[in-house]
């Protein structure tokens, strides 16, 4: 089997794993192209089809207040709004997947019998967005923080998990628990 052409993705820094592409190439034979394989890498899990070369250094966890050189791919493992309650944010969660459904189905009293003396309006949490802080992995499933500085379109609660991060090198760098 005869491999694309992969050095668009590595002269960026992105290394794919042979087997997840051997793999890809046998389920659709018509790739040719990074422009058709980089949709397919963009929805996978960086576990399986990333290689090693784009992960974490195994050692970070150790690093503390340093930049690390990348570049990195890293997927978005979750998102908590940190300006928002955690009860806000499961409302938006729930609007963002079920919309009317969910409302209807958390009525007055069950709001009354957690502990909320006035109803919780649902619309006014969508759309609004503060400060995300997100948990990144990388395809070795090591976890880290990174937080908005500034709004970043597309990243809020309520996304598509999964999707990825690209980082040239990552400033101040402090560890994070490995989970």
């Amino acid at each position: 089997m005869v491999l694309p052409d992969l050095t668009a993705f590595e002269s960026v820094g992105i290394y794919l794993d042979k087997e997840w592409l051997e793999a890809l190439l046998i389920e659709f034979p018509n790739i040719s192209t990074h422009q058709h394989i980089l949709p397919h890498f963009l929805v996978s899990d960086l576990k399986q089809s990333a290689d090693p070369q784009t992960f974490l250094p195994p050692d970070i966890l150790e690093k503390h207040n340093v930049t690390i050189s990348g570049p990195f791919v890293l997927q978005i493992y979750r998102v908590e709004d940190i300006g928002l309650s955690a009860l806000s944010q499961i409302y938006k969660i729930e609007d963002s997947k079920h919309g009317q459904q969910i409302r209807e189905a958390i009525n007055e009293e069950e709001q009354q019998d957690l502990g909320f003396e006035e109803q919780i309006d649902n619309n006014e949490l969508v759309g609004k967005k503060h400060t995300c802080k997100l948990i990144l992995e990388d395809g070795a499933g090591r976890r880290c923080f990174g937080f908005e500085l500034k709004p970043i379109d597309g990243i809020c609660v309520g996304m598509r998990l999964g999707q990825k991060v690209y980082t040239l090198a990552t400033e101040n760098f402090r560890p994070s628990r490995l989970w």
